[in-house]
């Protein structure tokens, strides 16, 4: 309602004719309606996005990494990410500087097959993506 009394001040200032203020206002409303109606997308049983979350995904298609990256740090914090690895092995890289133990990440196998179909890649460039990330959250730590 504010963002309406806003637009109507600064046409009424403005030389913009009263059919195109209204179609303003109607199309802010639009937009509103869209922001309170956000669907949430099931990509598998108990993980849900919303939808413009996976628009965001959608347009990271062409990178492997970039859609992994992106999809993970959706459903997942930076603290698990940190602790996690593709099995749940402790990685040689961190025997020694790694207080926790290592854990296997939630939904892996869900969500490597979810970036194989969606991106199509193959499973080694999800996995070392996967990977990767971990690595790097780990190293933030």
């Amino acid at each position: 309602m504010a963002l309406q009394f806003a637009l109507f001040d600064f046409f009424e200032e403005s030389s913009v004719d009263v059919g195109e203020w209204q179609w303003i206002a109607k199309h802010q409303k639009l937009k509103q309606k869209d922001l309170d109606k956000e669907t949430e997308l099931t990509l598998w049983p108990d993980v849900e996005i919303a939808e413009a979350q996976k628009r965001m995904l959608s347009s990271k298609r062409g990178s492997v990494t970039d859609f992994t990256n992106t999809l993970l740090r959706v459903i997942h914090t930076a603290d698990v990410l940190s602790v996690s690895s593709l099995t749940g092995k402790q990685s040689n890289a961190f025997k020694n500087s790694c207080k926790r133990p290592s854990q296997k990440l939630p939904w892996v196998d869900e969500t490597i097959s979810f970036i194989v179909k969606e991106t199509r890649s193959s499973e080694a460039r999800v996995k070392h993506a996967i990977t990767q990330l971990c690595n790097t959250e780990k190293k933030k730590q």
